[in-house]
């Protein structure tokens, strides 16, 4: 079944190339959704790859933001390799996608994290050092502040997220 869902997603990918919980966020829609390739609420254990898989019926930009069990804050996407992700509308991709020259590994800290989707009508540039600017004017930098901090550069972004499990694993 794993197999047939790797495959099925490469598909999907080739496709859209050739076409060319925590918090509840403040924006949301029934036509953007994010879930690992595992389904919701999945757990993986250290060393695991993970993946993750987006639907929309709508274009945009895609960002994703990863908080981790310690509630720290990356930006995933845009990134080194990937600069920017516009996504057409009935496509689904897969991220990182399969032939990406990095992976997702589950890691330390262990605990529930959060991935968080945006679809917005502008690219979202730097927010990870504009999170890191407003951070350090505070100890903490919640969900609800990056998600201020979407609404505030494009204000018809809407957010999806998904939560799951990182576990040790056995010794």
């Amino acid at each position: 079944m794993k197999h047939l869902l790797i495959a099925m997603v490469a598909l999907c990918i080739n496709i859209h190339n050739l076409a060319q919980s925590a918090d509840t966020p403040a924006t949301t829609s029934e036509h953007f959704s994010v879930t690992t390739s595992l389904g919701d609420n999945a757990s993986y254990v250290a060393g695991d790859t993970i993946q993750f898989l987006i639907t929309t019926e709508t274009s945009g930009y895609l960002s994703l933001f990863l908080q981790d069990a310690n509630g720290n804050i990356q930006q995933l996407l845009p990134n080194t390799y990937q600069t920017s992700l516009f996504i057409e509308p009935g496509y689904f991709i897969a991220f990182p996608e399969v032939n990406a020259p990095y992976k997702l590994t589950a890691s330390a800290p262990f605990g529930e994290e959060v991935l968080f989707a945006v679809l917005s009508e502008t690219q979202l540039l730097d927010l990870d050092k504009k999170i890191l600017t407003r951070k350090s004017k505070r100890k903490t930098f919640l969900m609800s502040d990056l998600e201020s901090l979407i609404i505030d550069i494009d204000s018809s972004a809407v957010v999806s997220s998904v939560g799951y499990q990182v576990l040790e694993g056995a010794e």
